[in-house]
Order: structure tokens, then sequence, then C-alpha cells
């Protein structure tokens, strides 16, 4: 099964948010983005590095920094697999469902100047992951906003997940 609906445009509105929300880090880091990265949505200029970490990322993806932008580099690995010496990043989780052990998740947004987090309300195991979250690393929501996407034109959903169109973006 696929997540065809986040191909749509009213899903992809939630990547403008949060490439705005994380415009002033010089370094980002993207947990998931398999089906569509942050980078593209960023003006790549005002970066140093993006990095995409998502087990079912395609390998290979890289641009360098010969042109003055931003070094972007996809690793498909699980994000407990991957160290990042960064002391001020911005850090995303668009449609949070992380595996395996979340305490490197927890040290990742714990040490990010920006944290943009977003999942639907109606899927509990991104809500348990969310308040698990907010009470291992004790970081104040600064921001939290509703996106209700209901009622758009989300594309052909043949062999895809059933869109979860009510959302709730936070930033710690």
């Amino acid at each position: 099964m696929d997540w065809k609906y986040l191909q749509s445009e009213p899903f992809q509105l939630r990547y403008v948010l949060a490439a705005y929300l994380v415009r002033y880090c010089m370094d980002v880091i993207e947990i998931g983005g398999c089906e569509i990265p942050i980078h593209v949505f960023m003006d790549l200029r005002n970066h140093g590095s993006i990095t995409v970490v998502d087990p079912r990322m395609k390998t290979g993806f890289t641009i360098d920094n010969k042109r003055q932008i931003a070094s972007v580099v996809h690793i498909n690995k699980p994000i407990q697999e991957c160290h990042f010496p960064y002391s001020e990043f911005g850090l995303v989780i668009l449609g949070m469902h992380i595996q395996g052990d979340l305490e490197p998740v927890f040290d990742l947004v714990k040490r990010s100047k920006v944290t943009v987090i977003d999942f639907s309300l109606d899927f509990k195991p991104s809500v348990d992951q969310f308040n698990q979250m907010l009470q291992a690393t004790q970081r104040p929501i600064r921001m939290q906003f509703k996106l209700d996407l209901t009622g758009n034109d989300f594309g052909d959903l043949t062999d895809s997940w059933p869109a979860r169109p009510i959302r709730q973006m936070y930033v710690l």
C-alpha cells in the first residue's frame, strides 16, 4: 500500500508550512519523507545541509554544495542508526509514526532549535508518540494549529492508505 494522498496539493501544504518554520535553521533533518522530501519546498540557498532519513528512502540521492546551495542527502536507514553532530538545527517530522526506539528521536528534539511535527489526530499511535515525546523532552509547545483538509481532491487513492485529512501541527 502507498500513501498516494501525500502527493495531493492539500497535503503538500504541510511541507510549505514546515519549510517556512525551519527557514532560519542552517541544518535541517527530516524524519520520514520518502514520499515527498521537504527540500522540494525549501529555498536551498538558505541552508547548509538538509538530511532526509527514512528506511524506505531511495539511496544515492545527493545534491552537492558546488553552487552555493544546501547539500541534500537522503539516507535509507532507521533514524536510530544515524548520528547528527549539528548543534542548532531544525527537525521536521510530518506524519509522525516512528518505528523502533524513540529515545534517539527524543534526543534530536531536545537538541533542535525548532521541531515541526504533524500527525493525524485520528491515528492513535501518532498521538501516543507525541505525548511521550512531550513528556520525555519537556519541550514547550511554541505554536500549534489544526489543518482540516476534508473535502479536497486527493487524487486516485487506488492501492493507497486512506487519507487522514484532519491534521495537527506543532512547533516545539
